[in-house]
């Protein structure tokens, strides 16, 4: 009897142990499992964040070029055709004196209407 009690007793007693330490082996190999997830993680999340970064700078500097492509170059030629613009006119006008017919120049009795009506304004 003693032999048959033994029988069932050892593979009971062996079930009660072993039972804990495979539950316990196999949760510290889980979190060794989810620790090293949780670094890919956090690895895939910095590149991501990096990519942002540099997508963002990308379109910064596209956004820069269009403003200078389609804004910035066609205002400075339009600066450089009115200022030549400009110019002639003011050549002509320090041309006015000199003209046979300037004591009845109506482009000089214009000009000194507009100077009377922006010094009375302003």
């Amino acid at each position: 009897m003693s032999g048959e009690l033994l029988n069932i007793i050892l593979p009971l007693i062996a079930a009660i142990v072993t039972a804990p330490v495979a539950s316990w082996l196999t949760s510290r190999l889980q979190k060794r499992e989810y620790e090293e997830k949780i670094r890919q993680l956090h690895a895939e999340v910095e590149k991501v964040k990096s990519e942002v970064k540099s997508n963002e700078l990308e379109n910064v500097r596209k956004a820069s070029n269009m403003l200078m492509e389609q804004i910035v170059e066609p205002l400075r030629k339009e600066m450089t055709r009115l200022r030549n613009e400009v110019n002639r006119f003011r050549k002509a006008l320090e041309d006015i004196p000199r003209c046979p017919h300037a004591d009845e120049c109506p482009v000089q009795f214009k000009l000194r209407e507009l100077e009377k009506s922006d010094t009375d304004n302003g």
